[in-house]
Order: C-alpha cells, then structure tokens, then sequence
C-alpha cells in the first residue's frame, strides 16, 4: 500500500513505510475510504486513492516551492538514517545551490520521522540564513514534525517536557512564516497540523490558540474536512472540555452537518482520556461511540482503552480488556500486548498467586509473537522474562518499580504507591484498583 501523503501535513513529499511509525501506520489504515482523496494522477499502474492528500496536482510545483532540479536533493534527505547525515546532505545542496522550499520540507519531514528536534531546528535556521522562503506546504510539514519530535524516541511514547515546553512558542512562529492556504486541502493540512501541535503542547496557551483557529477559520472560504474537524474535537477532550465534545456526539448522532465519529477518533478521544487518567470518563466515550455510532474497535483502540486503566492504575481491567479483544479474534498489537503482560506481571507480584502466574506466562505467550514480528524483542520481551525469572527465584528483592516496565506504566498510579506497602506477595491490588485487597 501506498503510504503518500500518509499525515495531512506531509503532501507531496512520499513517506516510505519504514519511515513511518508503526502506530501511526495503524491509524491510517484504519481510516473510512471517504477520509482518503485521489493522488492527483490519472492512468498508469501507481495511480491510487489511498492517500489522505493529494499528492500530485497541476499546481504541484507552485505550491510547494518545488524545481525541477532539486530532486536528487529530496531523494538523498529523505533516505537518511541519522541526524548527522540528513544535514551533511542539507549542507552540501546548500554550498552548491540546490535548493528550493521543498528541499528543506524534505528534510524536515525527514527529522519529524525520526524525532530528530535538534536537527530540525538546525534545517530551520539553514533555510533561514540562505534566505529560501517558506511555502505553505512546508509551514504544514514543520509544524507536524514539532509536534513529532517532541516525543524524544522512535517509538513516540515518552514526552521531553523541555521540547514540549518550546512548541507552542515554535508553532506559532511558524504560523505566520508562510503565505495562505492557496486550496482547501492546504488549510485542512495547516490546521490540522497546528491543532495536533496544541494537543501534544497541553497548556493553557495552546487551547487558546486552537479556539482562536477554530473562529477565524469560520470565516475562511474552504470548508474543513473530516479528518481536520475531528482533530479539532481531539483538543477539546484533550483540554477536558467534556460538554462541548458530548455534544459534538450528540449532533453526530441526529443527523447533524458535522461528520460522523470513526475508528480513529474513537482511539484518539479514548487516549486523550488516558491522559488525564479518567478511565471512567474513557469507558464512556467507548459505550457512546461503539454501541451509540456502531463503530468497530480495533486493537489501536483496545490499546488506548487499556492505556486509561493503566494510568490509572486498574491491571484486573486491563486484563478484561485484553480477553474481549481476543474473544473477537482481534490480533494484539505491540501497545495492547504491552500493556496486557504489564496488567499481569504487577498482578503477579501484588498476589505471588499460582494462577496469576499462569496468566502472566499464557500473557507472555500471547505478546512473544507480536514484539517479534516488529523486532521489538530486546526492549519488550526480554525485560518480561527476567522480571518473571526474579520474581521466581527472589521474589522478596523484587519491588513494585522493577516490575513497572513501560513508559506508561512507570508514570501511572501504581508507581505512586508507597513501596513499604507493595512488596510482593501483600496483596496491594484489589480488583478495583491500588489499595489493600
């Protein structure tokens, strides 16, 4: 499959697959066919509608800054493995004057694929010192690699709060460092991408720009589109601004003019939830738009949802969630098999129970595949087993925080548990969650 113009911000410039997060690969293919356009192209054995943006058009070149003669340039950024390189290549298009706007998009999409902020903000200035204006398509890009790479790994999952704290400052800069959106589908791309920035921002700031974009584009002439409205939706939930997202749900729901709920903005709603710990609040919005929209969750989605009682410090859940995924033959994913094996190793240590140990191993049966097949067996697997081998042979030197592996895990409630009162084997968890069982 094709995966062009694979995020709304990232038009004409091609992604490859193995440039493109794994998480972020689910989410797209798991979009209705109506999100997607036509590439731009018509005839020939590569013409294909499975891209979020049209990737090609007869003002192609007008738009993004593009010539002709920069094309080896793009190709060299954006097959870079590593920082270092990506600006060895920059610089030398530079000293020998081959560059244009699209150029420097390329290798700023390029560092939003790999997280790369410190580069990033190095393309920034190269292209502010050769003097090469921003196009407005390369305003989209930049703004989606901020917000890429604030998360500092490949995997995306751990925030660094001191580029977080630079985002909003970045983004709105960027805002006004290009002209306007020439079509609909470049102001889809620019606030999409400006809304997705203020949801990673999480400040008091970022709201209030997302709400003055939301007014001003009232007036626009372009009308938004699916993917753009529901990312607008996402900040809200993001902000706890639970009545207006309700009742997006309820106008949705009656046949109102704003576009139906889907897979996707489940998951996201759900993992905004996660964020703020509100399982409960997560649990709501999965019966109104599963059961209220008939929409079918996916294992990204279980994901999120076990993400919220993860944070909020609930493993007997999470293990529920992960047998009714199973139950419809859902395959987990890296993040649900995760946080399943997660769910029933702090299961194990609070109890020292046979049959939790059962659990945890037919949980780590279940995952081995699945972090294998994604090559993530060192960082997931391998820290598994020797949890389970230390809690085997000493499960007294075995504290709560050495069975606490992810991300997600070690900054969730179970990590704020006093450890004189979870050693292994006292029985800390009941089945509602942290406290004496």
């Amino acid at each position: 499959w094709r995966v062009s113009g694979v995020a709304p911000a990232a038009r004409f410039i091609t992604a490859r697959a193995s440039q493109v997060g794994r998480a972020e690969r689910e989410r797209k293919m798991q979009r209705p066919k109506e999100d997607f356009r036509a590439p731009g192209r018509s005839g020939g054995r590569n013409t294909s509608d499975n891209v979020l943006m049209p990737t090609n058009s007869a003002r192609a070149s007008e738009i993004d800054g593009r010539t002709g003669k920069t094309s080896e340039q793009r190709r060299q950024l954006q097959m870079s493995k590593t920082p270092l390189e990506l600006m060895c290549h920059l610089r030398s298009a530079v000293t020998q004057d081959l560059i244009d706007a699209s150029v420097f998009a390329a290798a700023m999409q390029r560092c939003g694929q790999g997280r790369w902020w410190d580069a990033l903000e190095e393309v920034r200035t190269l292209q502010i010192v050769a003097h090469i204006a921003a196009s407005p398509i390369q305003r989209n890009i930049y703004l989606t690699a901020l917000a890429r790479c604030v998360k500092g790994h490949e995997d995306g999952a751990q925030v660094v709060p001191s580029r977080q704290r630079e985002l909003l400052r970045l983004g709105s800069e960027a805002w006004g460092s290009a002209g306007p959106a020439p079509d609909a589908d470049t102001l889809n791309s620019l606030l999409g991408a400006a809304w997705n920035l203020c949801i990673v921002a999480r400040e008091a700031a970022a709201l209030q720009w997302a709400e003055e974009l939301w007014s001003w584009v009232q007036g626009q002439r372009f009308e938004l589109n699916t993917v753009t409205h529901h990312t607008f939706v996402v900040v809200l939930e993001t902000y706890n601004l639970q009545e207006r997202v309700d009742n997006f749900l309820s106008e949705a729901a009656h046949g109102a003019a704003v576009p139906a709920p889907n897979v996707v903005l489940l998951g996201a709603l759900v993992n905004a939830a996660a964020e703020r710990r509100q399982w409960q609040r997560a649990e709501e919005l999965w019966s109104r738009i599963v059961s209220g929209h008939a929409v079918e969750p996916h294992a990204i989605q279980y994901a999120a949802r076990a993400k919220a009682h993860l944070l909020s410090g609930r493993p007997h859940d999470i293990v529920h969630i992960a047998a009714e995924a199973l139950a419809k033959g859902i395959q987990l994913n890296t993040s649900l098999a995760e946080n399943y094996v997660q769910s029933c190793l702090v299961l194990y240590h609070s109890s020292l129970a046979h049959a939790d140990l059962v659990r945890l191993d037919a949980a780590i049966e279940i995952a081995g595949p699945v972090w294998k097949q994604c090559n993530q067996e060192g960082k997931k697997l391998k820290p598994a087993l020797q949890a389970v081998d230390a809690l085997r042979r000493h499960p007294s030197s075995v504290a709560l925080r050495d069975v606490l592996l992810g991300w997600n895990a070690r900054r969730s409630a179970l990590a704020e548990l006093p450890p004189a009162a979870c050693r292994a084997g006292m029985g800390y968890l009941s089945e509602g969650g942290p406290g004496a069982a």
